[in-house]
């Protein structure tokens, strides 16, 4: 009797070890379940691409769940860092190139080559080092690239070359041809111009053409390069194919067509127009009304194609609570699945090799333009200064630019005034700089003292 007793508190103490264990075991597996946030810059149709690929990273990785936050391109760079500065950004977000070094200068985006190390599985020669290049600062990394978009894309409308029996336009023309054929194809009745023949959203293309910069130096900028006379020359240049040639249209003479590009596009007040590759999409989107064709910008003679880097790469919060998985997502969301995805939609160019050569080595042509041109551009790219205060500096000196584009102000008042204001825009940041540890010294001396 006494043996049954034993035998059945045994029973007993076992059922109710293994009724906890597996109470624990279901416990366990719920508080291993991590919740990533990520944020994401990117339109509607983008986010119909995305989301069925956000599913399967979670198929795959079933102690993730994902809240992936669409966040429209005007509102992205506050929301972001209003977040990160409140201390509930997202583990894994978007950061365009024009704002990678304001991000990295605050120190919010987690250095990568320490994870890159470690991880066997992750390979640094798979994407562009243009690409790789723009996301770097002081040999560390920042950002895995998502893409390249180099603004070097000229879209055009062949019904207007072809009323008037003229050539379609060619990769990598010189300024010369380029402008001979746009004054060729535009149109003009007895009081205004009917037709541009092209249309330049940034004249810091123009710019680049010459070798001018906007800075003394794109890694560690220090001041303005405005009046070294390559920038000076490209300055003109842009301002002669507004007023000289008349081959791009005023603002005035936009407001007053009273259209977007892509319309002024279809019914031929341009001809052709000028900007970054996100604009195959568009010209996609409308092909039903544009019989259209593209090529990449043009080029002075004797000097390599130059354009601006445009492109967008994926970082982790440096203060993020979830490394390991942050490091999975990135690896993820800028790997060959999610480019090629995009890419053979045509929303981006993709920065992957392998992608590369799939979508533009292995099928080189499609019916509107040749594909390997756009390699060759993207591999002519300038990366956007690597300055925190970029967009101080642009504003600056953006608001002489204007001026001299309205055409109100000569062009030695506007390098002289532009070089002087940017320049005061960096010398206001080394005296806010001085301040800073001016004061962390005075800090620390005190708190020595005690």
């Amino acid at each position: 009797m006494k043996n049954k007793i034993i035998l059945l508190i045994l029973t007993l103490v076992f059922i109710l070890v293994f009724a906890t264990g597996c109470n624990n075991s279901g416990g366990d597996k719920k508080a291993k379940k991590t919740y990533l946030n990520v944020a994401v810059w990117a339109s509607n149709e983008e986010r119909a691409v995305l989301e069925p690929l956000f599913d399967k990273f979670e198929a795959e990785n079933p102690d993730i769940q994902l809240f992936v936050d669409y966040i429209l391109s005007t509102q992205y760079k506050n929301k972001i860092l209003t977040s990160l500065a409140g201390g509930t950004g997202p583990d894994v977000f978007l950061v365009y190139c024009s704002l990678f070094s304001a991000f990295q200068e605050k120190n919010v985006l987690y250095p990568l080559e320490e994870l890159i190390a470690k991880d066997p599985t992750f390979k640094k020669s798979d994407y562009l080092d243009s690409a790789l290049n723009q996301f770097s600062k002081n040999g560390d990394l920042y950002c895995i690239p998502r893409d390249m978009l180099p603004l070097s894309f000229i879209a055009y409308n062949k019904k207007c070359f072809d009323e008037k029996g003229l050539p379609y336009p060619k990769d990598f023309m010189t300024y010369d041809e380029i402008i001979d054929l746009a004054q060729k194809v535009g149109n003009k009745n007895q009081h205004q111009i009917t037709r541009f023949g092209l249309y330049l959203v940034d004249p810091y293309e123009v710019i680049l053409s010459y070798g001018g910069e906007l800075v003394d130096n794109v890694e560690n900028p220090t001041k303005a390069a405005i009046n070294d006379p390559r920038f000076v020359k490209g300055l003109e240049l842009y301002h002669d194919m507004i007023y000289k040639y008349r081959i791009s249209p005023t603002k005035a003479e936009i407001d007053a067509i009273g259209q977007d590009t892509m319309s002024m596009l279809k019914s031929g007040n341009i001809a052709m127009f000028w900007s970054g590759t996100w604009t195959l999409r568009s010209c996609l989107e409308n092909k039903e009304d544009l019989d259209f064709g593209y090529v990449q910008g043009p080029h002075q003679p004797g000097i390599e194609p130059r354009f601006l880097q445009g492109g967008a790469g994926y970082g982790i919060n440096a203060n993020t609570k979830h490394l390991d998985e942050s490091w999975r997502m990135l690896k993820f969301i800028t790997g060959y699945d999610v480019q090629f995805a995009m890419a053979d939609c045509d929303y981006l160019f993709p920065s992957r090799k392998d992608v590369i050569k799939t979508l533009y080595i292995d099928k080189p042509k499609d019916p509107y333009g040749d594909r390997t041109a756009l390699l060759k551009a993207a591999e002519c790219v300038i990366p956007y200064p690597k300055v925190y205060i970029y967009d101080k500096v642009m504003d600056a000196a953006g608001r002489v630019f204007d001026n001299y584009f309205l055409d109100t102000i000569s062009l030695e008042k506007t390098v002289k005034d532009a070089q002087k204001k940017v320049d005061a825009v960096f010398q206001e940041e080394r005296d806010k700089q001085a301040r800073r540890e001016a004061r962390k010294a005075r800090r620390e001396a005190k708190k020595n003292k005690k």
